[in-house]
């Protein structure tokens, strides 16, 4: 353990001791000392292959900055006020979700794989080719793949109607409204579910499948999905109000109940998110363009219910009392208990839309929403800026670039 000159020769720590100190930092630092000497490295990997405990890391916000370079992204950890620089690969275009510490990610192509940003470790899944609804792939004159697509719906209007065609730049984020995991990538009990803009319908895959498993029986019109690890469920909503359970870990066909019909909210945005104790909430917020330039509105309230599964109804909820709500565009909502989120207020709703609308006013000017660095007080019902004290205030992001999206970091 001592150089001659009696320095310590900390590369010497023996492998258990240093399993058991990895066990108890942070999960930031965990990965550099991955980088420290080839001894550490190693021990890394068995830390990993064991997927022994570590603290649990409280979510951040994975978001682009210019400062990390180009194409750069930084991860902003509330909890700590500090921002770490994040480097994607160059073929991860559009964050579509993510669950775990890993993110949903897709490369030019549109084809969709998992990465943990931390480690760079990736999990392979089917290409777009094998959804159900992608029909052929070919290039146009300048050499863009070019996709075509069957939407069954629509085949009482023609072939015309019926098959389109989509750049795989549109379909990097047409493909993939919303997507839910159930473990993380490295994980064998990892299943991916997929929601499509259009028929807004369902595939799920694991990781290392060949094709993407269609959950057409199921029916279309799916807005939100989200996994519920209490009871091993994936649930899915439909704009009708419909909630779904879906078992997918089963080794025959998968199985699916229509639980409960939320009326009254079409209206509304809205999304799923699981409790610590596994109730699942439906939340919801109006939602209105009015401004040119609108960077948020307090007009857009919140409101949460708790599905009663059993009595098959909701019931609206004054608040989320010491938990926290994080909120994007594509993946699951998270609720986290306040404990897990320090220098986050309870009883609030956080914001990682980024959302745009390109919605025509009377004097045919593009309306655009951006939501970033807001909350919504459920206590007092207003919604606050934050952008000051945050750093993400980014009106100017350019259409290419990732939206920000709600990560909590895994080494796993």
């Amino acid at each position: 353990m001592e150089t001659a000159g009696g320095a310590r020769n900390w590369s010497e720590l023996p492998e258990d001791v240093l399993l058991t100190t990895m066990s108890a930092m942070e999960v930031f630092d965990v990965v550099r000392a991955s980088a420290v000497c080839s001894s550490w490295s190693s021990t890394y990997a068995t830390f990993r292959r064991l997927r022994l405990p570590s603290p649990k890391q409280s979510p951040c916000l994975l978001y682009p900055h210019d400062a990390c370079g180009p194409d750069g992204m930084a991860l902003y950890s509330p909890s700590a006020d500090a921002t770490f620089p994040i480097r994607l690969p160059h073929d991860a275009v559009v964050l579509a979700g993510s669950a775990y510490g890993w993110l949903f990610v897709t490369d030019q192509a549109a084809n969709p794989y998992l990465l943990n940003p931390l480690t760079g470790a990736r999990a392979v899944l089917p290409p777009v080719t094998s959804f159900q609804c992608v029909v052929g792939s070919s290039l146009d004159d300048d050499g863009n793949i070019v996709y075509r697509t069957e939407d069954p719906s629509l085949a009482s209007y023609g072939d015309d109607v019926r098959f389109y065609s989509v750049t795989a730049r549109v379909a990097r984020s047409w493909m993939y409204r919303h997507v839910a995991l159930s473990a993380g990538g490295a994980a064998p009990s990892c299943i991916v579910l997929v929601v499509h803009e259009e028929p807004m319908d369902l595939h799920f895959a694991r990781p290392g499948d060949e094709r993407w498993s269609s959950l057409s029986s199921v029916g279309t019109g799916f807005i939100s999905a989200v996994y519920n690890d209490k009871d091993g469920l994936f649930y899915v909503l439909q704009c009708c109000g419909t909630v779904h359970a879906l078992d997918l870990h089963g080794q025959t066909s998968p199985t699916a109940r229509a639980l409960i019909r939320t009326r009254g909210l079409v209206a509304h945005r809205r999304s799923l998110a699981v409790t610590p104790c596994g109730d699942v909430l439906l939340v919801a917020r109006t939602s209105c363009l009015l401004e040119r330039l609108d960077i948020y509105d307090s007009r857009n309230a919140f409101s949460v219910y708790k599905l009663d599964l059993s009595a098959k109804k909701k019931v609206k909820l004054e608040g989320i009392g010491d938990h926290v709500l994080l909120l994007g565009n594509k993946s699951s909502a998270v609720c986290a208990p306040i404990v897990d989120c320090p220098r986050l207020r309870p009883n609030c709703a956080y914001l990682a839309d980024f959302s745009r609308a390109s919605i025509p006013n009377r004097e045919r000017e593009v309306i655009k929403k951006r939501d970033v660095a807001i909350y919504w007080d459920f206590e007092s019902g207003v919604m606050h800026n934050i952008c000051n004290m945050w750093p993400l205030h980014l009106p100017d992001i350019p259409d290419t670039a990732p939206a920000p999206i709600w990560l909590t970091p895994s080494p796993l």
